[in-house]
């Protein structure tokens, strides 16, 4: 009930004439009007206690926008993805993919991986959990929204579009970690050149 009466009454009355005052948004007051009222609205349709993170309720009632959404990328971290997994429900798992697909459609998949996951997940995991890592698969309502965010082309399957593109990524982290190495080593040498 709250969720409609926000989205069919006090919505259209924020946003009437938008194209007047939009630029009033930028100021801090209005940013900070706003974001109580959407945890106001929050609140209201989980029943969650006060103490939540405003983050967390526009996650769980689909009140954040697709753009919001796009900020939490790169994850960074293995907890970052499993709050992702926590939070992709039925009816957000929309929002997730068309962020992604944001993040995804200019460049495509396998210039756009690391701007979803960062250099140590992809490190921790690939597709199927071989090698001693973890699977993306355990986490499966990711995995499908990835899978669904990954633009269409001749290459075919997404799968392997996927599956190609992680190992580009660690084959770039591997060659910079072994240029960071080399680069060091030659400091090192230069070092005690020098001291010699």
């Amino acid at each position: 009930m709250i969720f409609w009466s926000f989205t069919t009454i006090v919505k259209p009355i924020l946003t009437y004439a938008a194209v007047a005052w939009w630029t009033k948004v930028t100021q801090r007051k209005a940013k900070t009007d706003l974001s109580k009222l959407q945890r106001l609205v929050c609140v209201g349709m989980t029943g969650a206690m006060s103490t939540r993170p405003t983050d967390a309720l526009g996650i769980i009632t689909v009140l954040r926008s697709s753009e919001e959404l796009s900020s939490i990328f790169p994850l960074e971290k293995e907890e970052d993805l499993l709050r992702l997994e926590e939070a992709i429900s039925p009816e957000t798992q929309v929002k997730y993919v068309t962020a992604m697909k944001k993040i995804l459609a200019p460049v495509g998949i396998k210039k756009g991986l690391p701007r979803i996951l960062s250099e140590a997940i992809v490190e921790q995991y690939n597709l199927h959990g071989v090698k001693q890592k973890k699977r993306f698969k355990s986490s499966p309502k990711f995995y499908r929204a990835l899978l669904d965010s990954i633009p269409d082309s001749a290459s075919g399957d997404v799968e392997e579009q996927l599956r190609l593109a992680l190992m580009a990524q660690k084959k770039n982290f591997h060659k910079k970690q072994y240029l960071k190495r080399k680069a060091d080593s030659q400091e090192n040498m230069k070092i005690t050149n020098n001291n010699m």
